[in-house]
């Protein structure tokens, strides 16, 4: 039997209605929901769903928190080009940044995350706060990191970095806030795009934290997953952060997750 050919049109539109009418992407249960887009084998007849579910299978696949980091890192430093490393930077409030967890190209951690976050909580500048504060865009990329704010450059330029993408991470219950986080030693290696994809795959991270106050790479190690954690719920994540936060119109928000994912997933 031939592959059905995506009807993104047609989703598109059905997504922009449901949307509109402030019906939500996730529908209910706990952790991750039940009965929204990518539920209920929604994928068969919403190929944006589909592109989530995919991403999602490899990703909460992992039976601790800690590997669904893991796993979501592995995408970032894989699927975002040029990205040198990735990191997860998670906070409860009253405390410091913690790094969550790290990866670069060769699968390996990276120490330069951890110097970096303790110049975020000493100077309470750099991505983590850009992107995750109330006001925040949610998302960004920066091409030159001798522009920014001094102590934060200065430590980069230490670290040899250049250039950065990164994402905040927004957990339904609102106790946790977070980072995602991509760097590079060259300029201009990230881009809006970039950007987007690191969105994405930071409302995977959402989705998964969505139950916890797990911030450390300790904690997170320990916190088994018990209950399925649903790719919708990454759907509604992103989708209230581009039009919250960003502005964007219901057709516009389905626009920008459709080239994300396609460029995650690669078709």
């Amino acid at each position: 039997m031939a592959a059905l050919t995506p009807d993104w049109e047609t989703d598109r539109r059905r997504f922009a209605e449901r949307v509109g009418a402030g019906a939500g992407l996730a529908g209910s249960g706990a952790p991750g929901g039940t009965g929204g887009l990518a539920d209920q084998r929604a994928q068969i007849w919403s190929p944006l769903a589909g592109r989530f579910a995919d991403l999602g299978r490899d990703v909460f696949a992992e039976r601790t928190l800690r590997g669904v980091v893991d796993a979501v890192l592995a995408v970032a430093v894989r699927s975002v080009p040029g990205a040198e490393f990735a990191a997860l930077t998670l906070t409860r409030a009253g405390e410091p940044l913690h790094t969550a967890g790290t990866r670069n190209a060769a699968g390996g951690p990276d120490e330069r995350a951890a110097a970096l976050d303790d110049v975020q909580s000493g100077a309470v500048q750099g991505p983590f706060h850009d992107v995750s504060r109330q006001s925040g865009p949610g998302a960004l990329a920066c091409p030159d990191l001798t522009g920014e704010p001094a102590e934060f450059a200065a430590a980069a330029a230490r670290c040899g970095l250049r250039s950065l993408g990164a994402a905040g991470v927004f957990p339904a219950g609102g106790g946790v806030r977070g980072a995602l986080t991509a760097y590079s030693a060259s300029p201009g290696t990230f881009d809006d795009s970039a950007a987007d994809r690191l969105l994405v795959l930071a409302c995977f991270v959402a989705a998964a934290l969505g139950t916890t106050d797990a911030v450390t790479a300790g904690e997170l190690a320990q916190r088994s997953i018990t209950e399925p954690v649903r790719s919708s719920v990454a759907i509604e994540r992103a989708t209230a952060v581009l039009v919250e936060r960003r502005g964007l119109s219901p057709q516009d928000c389905y626009d920008v997750l459709r080239r994300a994912t396609t460029e995650l997933v690669g078709r």
